[in-house]
């Protein structure tokens, strides 16, 4: 054993993969030798799968032979001579997976099809007979779906299984008949979805302390149900029956006591810490959000909802009515492409730990008088806000105020990926400000339908990228740049499909106003301008107008653009060419 025990010279893997095998004292001192550098079979590329298949077969080799698929003791080497003798007698399996027997009648040599259908029953084989000793243990495995129906008889030795991968290994693709074919793999797809995911779901055990809910394994956490209406109820019935328990407290809106605390002996009614909720193609079944937001709203900190596409109109969605507090929740995106996401007035309110906070709904036109605007709301945590569609119409601009540490704002009408946005008709936009830019309303002003008015002087210091399309890139004024001294890029954009806005860019848009210095300084008239240094994009696209005089300034102002594109800017090439 001292002598095994010293560093073999040679370094020899094939050699301390023999001594592992022969018992597990010698085992005991080869191993920390052959898996001290684990990455180094990767390197030999050349020799990959004959390193894989002797770990395998070291792995394998307490199993008794007689417990073992035939395929496994099959030496994995097609030649001529072994090819029509044995490999014949162990592939009869392809009739029984019901495989037209034409394909094993054809040269064997050659066929990919006889050689791919060896290989799932080597790799079937391999997983059952590495897992049944070890099923309690067992966080992650794979199961291949021609194979599922034997892990039914062992689901109750799970105990601990935390993710499950479902191979598909039984889609045959022809690819002399592809272009007949085109459709065949979404209907595939939508055969699975609809026809098995629900039983296997159903046959599933329930996850080891879960603490996320994803596409691939949600259902699994909700006893085998789906998406369908009423699919959270059993979430909700839990956390009321946990606050009527002895010690919770007085019960709230829909039995909700905020700030309680479960006692000892109540503890063991608390629903899963549920930190994550990820749902992809989501059905738009609004109850169901509704009841997760409200049984894991202690918990909760990532919600994530990609609505299914659909065609027609966008359809109208009311989101967040009559939610509770969200006190940890750090990221809420939405994406609806084919609706309008209404947000309730207070949402943002009751999640004051936001981070990142992005809607993307289908809104393309729309008219002022039915915007609401949400409710001022303190942000100081959030970093990330992306909205485009009804979202960013019904913004309020006071949470710019508490935002120190946003670094990427869009705003955007409409769906930023299109250049083509919609901007009301100009007495209509100015009558829902009360007919002002920017500053309070005068008193003698026509009172519009309460959209609160921006005025443009935050302080952003960590802000690196800005976008603004439709009215809001109609309406920006360039002084908001500076509280934005880490600005990297711009992007505005107020090209519409009739071109009927024009912005005339004067040089009142490049200078501070005197009530709005700060400074002595910002007195004179150089102190006044604005300056972006640290821009290294600007984007205007549209018809902005810029007059030749004010060209030099604007290239003072923007000093070290790399990149302008200045597409259906109103000077002169020559002009600009000079300045750049």
């Amino acid at each position: 054993m001292q002598i095994i025990a010293d560093p073999p010279t040679s370094d020899s893997a094939a050699t301390l993969a023999a001594l592992a095998r022969v018992n597990r004292y010698t085992s005991i001192i080869a191993l920390p030798f052959l898996y001290r550098n684990p990455f180094k079979l990767v390197a030999k590329a050349i020799n990959s799968y004959l390193w894989t298949r002797m770990l395998i077969q070291t792995l394998l080799a307490h199993i008794p032979v007689t417990e073992l698929h035939p395929a496994l003791s099959f030496e994995m080497g097609l030649n001529d001579a072994t090819t029509a003798g044995p490999l014949s007698l162990r592939l009869e399996y392809l009739h029984i997976r019901r495989l037209p027997s034409s394909y094993i009648n054809k040269d064997r040599r050659k066929e990919s099809l006889l050689w791919s259908s060896y290989q799932v029953v080597v790799f079937r084989e391999t997983i059952w007979a590495l897992a049944i000793p070890v099923l309690e243990q067992l966080e992650t495995l794979s199961i291949l779906l021609s194979d599922i129906r034997r892990y039914f008889k062992v689901i109750d030795r799970l105990s601990k299984l935390e993710q499950i991968d479902f191979v598909m290994d039984e889609v045959y693709e022809d690819s002399t008949e592809a272009d007949m074919l085109s459709t065949t793999s979404g209907s595939r797809n939508v055969v699975m979805q609809e026809m098995a995911e629900r039983l296997i779901y159903k046959a599933l055990p329930p996850l080891h302390k879960p603490k996320m809910i994803t596409n691939s394994n949600w259902g699994r956490h909700l006893s085998g149900v789906t998406a369908d209406k009423g699919a959270f109820d059993w979430a909700v019935q839990e956390k009321r029956k946990s606050l009527c328990a002895p010690g919770s407290g007085s019960i709230g809106r829909f039995g909700d006591s905020q700030g309680s605390q479960s006692t000892p002996a109540t503890r063991q009614l608390d629903l899963v810490p549920l930190e994550g909720v990820t749902l992809y193609d989501y059905r738009g079944l609004i109850d169901e959000v509704d009841n997760i937001a409200y049984a894991f709203s202690q918990t909760l900190r990532c919600l994530v909802i990609d609505f299914e596409l659909v065609q027609g109109q966008p359809t109208t969605i009311q989101f967040g009515q009559g939610w509770v507090e969200l006190p940890v929740m750090t990221n809420l995106i939405l994406k609806a492409r084919c609706h309008r996401l209404v947000l309730d007035p207070m949402l943002l309110t009751l999640c004051p730990s936001l981070s990142e906070f992005e809607i993307i709904d289908g809104t393309t036109e729309y008219q002022c008088k039915d915007i609401e605007p949400c409710l001022p709301v303190c942000l100081p945590k959030l970093e990330i806000l992306d909205l485009q569609g009804w979202a960013a119409l019904t913004f309020h601009p006071a949470a710019l105020d508490s935002a120190p540490l946003l670094r990427y704002l869009a705003l955007c009408s409409s769906n930023s990926s299109e250049r083509v946005c919609f901007i009301p008709p100009k007495e209509e936009l100015d009558r829902s400000y009360g007919g002002f830019d920017d500053g309070p309303k005068s008193q003698t002003a026509t009172p519009g339908p309460g959209r609160p008015l921006w005025t443009w002087d935050w302080r952003l210091p960590m802000l690196t990228y800005l976008e603004f399309n439709g009215e809001f890139a109609m309406r920006f004024q360039f002084r908001m740049l500076v509280g934005c001294p880490s600005l990297k890029t711009l992007s505005l954009n107020i090209y519409t499909a009739d071109e009927q806005y024009t912005r005339v860019l004067s040089h009142a848009d490049f200078f501070l106003s005197p009530d709005d210095a700060t400074s002595e300084q910002q007195l004179s008239l150089e102190g006044r301008a604005i300056v972006a240094k640290c821009l290294t994009m600007l984007t205007l696209d549209g018809l902005w107008v810029v007059d030749d005089t004010l060209l030099p300034h604007l290239v003072h102002a923007f000093l070290n653009p790399r990149q302008r594109n200045v597409l259906n800017w109103g000077c002169t090439l020559g002009a600009f060419a000079q300045r750049i």
